[in-house]
């Protein structure tokens, strides 16, 4: 569970028994996080109960490009000019802008192209 909040959230993932560790991908950047883990049993019987983690995590810093611009239809580039990912003439904007920082809401996912 996230520090800011009391209630836990079922990780789900790749976890087998013969795994020692498993891997959670939804968490956010720079967040403190307190672990707990059982294993689940299609019989509920043979559940065991939570293991607590004696510490808490904190992940790393997110890097700039790994949130969206924050508006529907244009990109964010270096040097926060704004330009349309619509627009078919202003299709390398952001390449006389230093390359983009961030994607829009529309298409929020990084790519090989920085212009």
């Amino acid at each position: 569970r996230a520090n800011s909040t009391t209630n836990w959230t079922t990780a789900g993932g790749d976890c087998t028994l013969s795994q020692s560790q498993c891997t959670v991908t939804w968490v956010r950047p720079d967040e403190m996080y307190h672990g707990r883990i059982r294993q689940v049993c299609k019989n509920p019987a043979m559940s065991s109960n939570f293991t607590y983690a004696e510490s808490t995590v904190i992940t790393p810093p997110g890097c700039d490009w790994s949130s969206h611009s924050g508006r529907q239809e244009e990109l964010e580039c270096l040097d926060g000019t704004f330009c349309s990912l619509v627009n078919p003439s202003n299709g390398t904007c952001c390449g006389d802008h230093g390359g983009r920082l961030r994607c829009p809401i529309m298409a929020p996912v990084m790519c090989d192209n920085n212009n």
